[in-house]
């Protein structure tokens, strides 16, 4: 198994023949059509499960879930857990933001800043490089995606996830920095996962909290989310379970959540939460409501610096994949936001229409080829049903 976690970003807009006009707010869309619509690409693609969310700022437009929670299981409920892979980079970007805004922290904070003792093994070109462009993907920071580069973190033998990320850092950053490739340069960023393990070691010699207390207290306490980090199945065996992928048998194995296959703490912050879909929308929705000027604890700007900060110069702003209103390729009169994360074994696609006020939310419980197209044609037919066309 690949020990990566990915962001797919392919064709985010293809075949997305859909209006600019406003959203269709009433519930048009009927729970018998969404579950014979989903079930049946369920059945098409071979897929196991899929939670569905259809949310504005304030309501629960539409909800579901379909399918089991692993092959031969139990019905998925809308109340499982889910991994979020990548689209957890949103929930720590949050943070980022909300310590910026108390000072323990700056958008500009420098590597060397942050970590003075670390300067004399740093390598000088990552000593400049600030909070911001890490979580970012500016830093030039190995992607952490590859079995290859998983295998480099067994040489930290700390178990305390702070004191891992630490010792991490110290390593990375005495690494040579990856120079851009022409595509990395056309698009203004290359992902990287190791960039937010550094970010949450930046956090958490500031703070002097370790990243997870710092989510729940900061995150998923005040926003009411029941989040577990990891395999949400390791602490209760019901919960969903991922499914790999078996290419010369061509079937999904469920993935035992207690196996050697797990998420190393160090990249954790890179995306390494489980949550319902339930949960998932309320983080959504303080999104939508903050773009939309309308959060009471955090103003406009402080949403905009997180989804569209760096959109004039690449398409990745702090946890967010940002196409501008104004692009070509861009069939909204909206900006967009969207993410797309997996570590393998599950799959979430998320995207958000702010002007619209809508967002769209799937998550599968396996992540192969056909799950992830399963997936486009789910989130496609919800957009085409919520969003009038032209």
């Amino acid at each position: 198994m690949a020990k990566k976690i990915i962001i797919f970003l392919v064709a985010i807009l293809c075949n997305i023949q859909l209006a600019t006009a406003q959203t269709k707010v009433e519930k048009k869309l009927n729970s018998d059509s969404l579950a014979n619509y989903v079930q049946n690409i369920i059945k098409t693609h071979n897929m196991v499960g899929v939670q569905v969310a259809v949310t504005s700022s304030t309501e629960t437009i539409n909800l579901g879930a379909f399918g089991l929670r692993r092959l031969e299981g139990d019905s998925l409920k809308v109340s499982d857990k889910m991994h979020l892979g990548s689209c957890g980079k949103a929930m720590t970007g949050y943070l980022a933001g909300i310590l910026v805004k108390k000072k323990v922290l700056r958008w500009d904070s420098t590597l060397e800043e942050v970590f003075p003792e670390l300067v004399k093994t740093m390598n000088k070109k990552f000593r400049k490089v600030t909070f911001s462009e890490l979580l970012s993907h500016q830093s030039k920071l190995p992607p952490f995606f590859t079995d290859e580069e998983w295998k480099t973190l067994s040489r930290f033998t700390e178990e305390n996830p702070q004191k891992r990320r630490y010792s991490f850092t110290k390593w990375v950053l005495s690494q040579k920095p990856i120079p851009f490739k022409r595509e990395d340069r056309k698009a203004g960023f290359r992902y990287s996962n190791a960039g937010y393990g550094v970010a949450a070691a930046m956090i958490e010699k500031m703070a002097n909290k370790e990243w997870e207390k710092l989510m729940q207290e900061q995150v998923f306490l005040p926003l009411q989310m029941n989040v577990t980090f990891g395999w949400a199945a390791r602490e209760d065996i019901q919960q969903p379970w991922g499914h790999t992928f078996d290419e010369e048998k061509n079937v999904l194995i469920p993935h035992n959540p207690n196996s050697e296959y797990q998420m190393d703490s160090i990249l954790s912050p890179a995306g390494n939460m489980s949550m319902s879909i339930i949960d998932y929308t309320k983080f959504i929705q303080k999104n939508l409501l903050g773009l939309n000027g309308l959060d009471k604890e955090h103003n406009k700007e402080f949403y905009e610096y997180l989804h569209y900060f760096n959109i004039e110069n690449s398409e990745y702003s702090i946890g967010w994949y940002s196409i501008h209103q104004s692009d070509e390729n861009n069939p909204f009169d909206d900006m967009v936001s969207t993410h797309s994360g997996s570590a393998d074994t599950f799959f979430c696609i998320n995207f958000v229409l702010p002007k619209h006020n809508i967002a769209i939310l799937v998550i599968a419980n396996s992540a192969n080829e056909e799950t992830q197209t399963g997936l486009k044609k789910i989130r496609n037919y919800l957009l085409r049903n919520y969003v009038e066309m032209k």
